[in-house]
Parts: structure tokens; sequence; C-alpha cells
């Protein structure tokens, strides 16, 4: 979002070239924040030869005030959603607030100096290289300017972002590519006037603080937790023979905290017979996810993930035996 100061806005020093003319907008209009809701939606998908394959879609809530605050996250009220978070960016202050709902606590990233977030004016988009211009579109029902940067070596990691003046918003849509994988954000169902529900823009009172301070990645990554995952690669557990003789099957529960590589770092056994429990962490610590991402990087994230002892009707299992 374009919420950063002056001077943190990424300059193009050398560039002459006025490609991006961002649109003659009033005094009041660039003095003024625009509050407005939409719905952003996430979509992943897995790049070959072939094409690109879709694999999954994440929705979320955005809601901006006319101070500068914006929320992102999943509505505290929703009932279906199981475990519910949300990022609060205070406009008054620049502070940052990670929300964690079920667990009712909340990393704290307090921003310095503190101070009132201000509306962009698009100066930092008047000099772009032609290269790096992707026109105008419309987006949502809203007009917007295309950029596209490298973000790594060579053209493997590149970023598309389509910013719209009228909302002094940036990323109303996002393209990602790295390497194998294009993440898409987008927002859609825009209402740009809409005053968001005031709450949004609160952090409830009781929730504990985990955090207080310059964010710690850490601090905020031991806050994401999340009801499950596929992983990519899953490997069986080899059946304990002492399993076998006595006819014990069933599922050994653990609390896995996956690495920003996808790879398990730390198990915790949450549930699952005696016998069983060795065999499934051997097997668990083998397993590959999928990256989870906060604000659009890798980061670290724990879960719970089931294994299975399953025999047939004849007490065979139904995977290997140790």
């Amino acid at each position: 979002m374009l919420m950063r100061r002056k001077e943190e806005l990424p300059t193009l020093a050398g560039v002459l070239f006025a490609v991006c003319a961002w649109p003659s907008l009033s005094a009041s209009q660039q003095n003024a924040w625009v509050p407005f809701t939409a719905k952003k939606v996430t979509r992943l998908y897995l790049l070959s030869s072939s094409g690109e394959k879709f694999v999954e879609e994440r929705t979320a809530l955005v809601a901006r005030n006319s101070n500068g605050s914006v929320y992102t996250g999943d509505a505290p009220d929703t009932p279906s959603i199981r475990v519910l978070r949300g990022t609060l960016i205070d406009g008054r202050t620049g502070d940052r607030y990670e929300i964690d709902y079920e667990h009712q606590c909340v990393a704290l990233h307090r921003s310095f100096p503190r101070a009132p977030l201000q509306p962009p004016t698009g100066e930092e988009y008047q000099h772009v290289p032609p290269e790096c211009s992707l026109g105008t579109r419309m987006i949502s029902g809203v007009e917007c300017i295309g950029i596209k940067e490298r973000t790594g070596r060579g053209d493997e990691q590149t970023r598309e972002i389509w910013v719209a003046p009228s909302l002094n918003y940036e990323a109303v849509e996002t393209v990602l590519n790295v390497k194998e994988t294009r993440i898409k954000i987008v927002l859609e169902d825009i209402r740009p006037g809409t005053r968001p529900d005031p709450e949004l823009f609160r952090v409830p009172a009781g929730f504990q603080k985990v955090y207080i301070g310059p964010l710690s990645q850490t601090a905020v990554e031991e806050l994401l937790r999340a009801p499950s995952m596929e992983p990519l690669l899953r490997v069986d557990p080899k059946y304990p023979p002492a399993a076998l003789r006595q006819r014990i099957q069933g599922t050994v529960r653990l609390e896995a905290r996956i690495g920003k590589d996808g790879h398990v770092e730390r198990l915790r056994l949450v549930s699952g017979h005696p016998l069983l429990v060795h065999a499934a962490t051997e097997a668990a610590r083998q397993w590959v996810f999928r990256p989870a991402l906060l604000h659009g990087k890798p980061a670290r994230v724990v879960t719970e993930i089931d294994v299975q002892f399953q025999l047939d009707s004849d007490g065979s299992p139904l995977h290997g035996v140790a």
C-alpha cells in the first residue's frame, strides 16, 4: 500500500522518462485519504512449459478510513472462519498491529518516528523508464497505472504493481513471478467512499501484547497458525513391528512449525498411540509444504498434521513395514 513516508519511497535516479503521468488531483484529493472497502483475493499458480496451473485462492477484507488507517484480514465477526487474523496499520502513528483473534493476542510494531501517514502525490511514479511502464487499464472499475520491476537477479523474479490514483492506493493488483510460481493479488468489489466499521481499526481491549517495539519477524511468525496445510511431498511412515503384531492403528497428530522454505523445522506431539509416535515423527520430518506468505514474503507457520496408520482386513499395513 502507498503508506510509506516520502523519504522511504523508491526513487529511480537518473531516469528522465516521464511515461506514467499521474492524473491531476485537486488539493483536497491530494491531502485527504479516500475511505473504501474491498475484497482482497490472492491466487497461487504453478508455472511450467505447458502453461500455468491454478493451485489455491484466499480472500480477505481490506478497509481504509479517512485517517489513512488500513485493516487487512478476516472480518472479526465472520463465524465461518476458524482462525481469525488481521493486520492494522494506524494512519495516525504509522504503527502496525498483527492481530490474532483466536488466541486474543497482538504483535505491535511501533513506527519511528511516530507521525501521521501522508496520502501519496504520485511523485515517485513521474519518472519511470519506458520498459517498466505497463500503461493504464481498469481494474474492478477503477483506473490504474501499471509498473513492472525486477525483484531479483535476471528475469526469474518480477513484480507488476497497478496503482489507483483516485484511491491514493498502491497494489490494486500485484503479480509476483518467482521462478515457477505466480502469485496474483487483486482487489475486487471496490467501494470508494464507503466508511468501514470503526471497530476494524481498534485493537480489542484485553488482548495480550506479544511484542512491543520494532517488529521482530520471529515474533510475528509465532502468531501465524494455519488450521491445515496440504503437503507438496508426503512420506508415508514405516509401520512399527510391535504395533503391527498388536494390530494397533490410528492417527498421530503433530504440531509442526514449517520453515520459510516449506520444510519441517520442529515437531511436537499432540496425540497418538505411543507405539506409533516415533515412526510418525520420522516420516513427518521429511514432509515438504508450500511456503506460507506474510505480506507477500515467505514466513514460518505453525500447523497441525495427521499421520495415518491403517491396516487392511487381513491385518496387513497399507504402507511400509519398519
